[in-house]
């Protein structure tokens, strides 16, 4: 079956999955959460979302899910870390993407109007001063906690 893996370069990727461990491969992580578009035609595959807090926001896939899903700009939700398109069948199962679904990928990813990229602009760099200054405050604990058991001094 036909997927997209859209990583975090932006840049967008087919690729051949056979079940839903493939998926879990590409994105890295045992287990999976999955948002479906509007239409229901795209199954965006990615890290649990309270999981995903740690990784790097993605774009592009983000503004794939805009641009088939009928959210604003300001209110789609902000996938982070590797994702793969996908679909699935009638019965709910994993299912492949047609050509055709694969070439509106693509065209949708080029159609984000001017005010959506400004709005995600926006809320891109927010969401990376947030993740550096976890990573920042985290660095600095550890560094702490090796500085503390260095000089441990017991006074008992």
């Amino acid at each position: 079956m036909r997927a997209v893996f859209v990583s975090l370069n932006e840049q967008l990727y087919t690729l051949n999955v056979q079940c839903l461990a493939d998926i879990a491969d590409r994105v890295g992580e045992p287990q999976i959460d999955a948002l479906t578009s509007t239409d229901g035609q795209f199954d965006f595959w990615m890290t649990p979302l309270m999981r995903g807090v740690d990784q790097q926001p993605n774009r592009a896939a983000t503004e794939l899910l805009l641009a088939v899903s009928g959210f604003s700009a300001a209110e789609v939700p902000m996938l982070r870390g590797y994702v793969v398109v996908a679909s699935h069948d009638d019965a709910g199962g994993l299912a492949g993407l047609t050509d055709e679904q694969i070439s509106r990928l693509t065209e949708a990813f080029k159609r984000v109007s001017w005010r959506d990229e400004w709005v995600l602009d926006r809320r891109f760099s927010h969401a990376r001063r947030a993740l550096q200054r976890r990573w920042k405050a985290e660095e600095a604990a550890a560094a702490r906690a090796r500085w503390d058991a260095l000089f441990r001094w017991d006074f008992t």
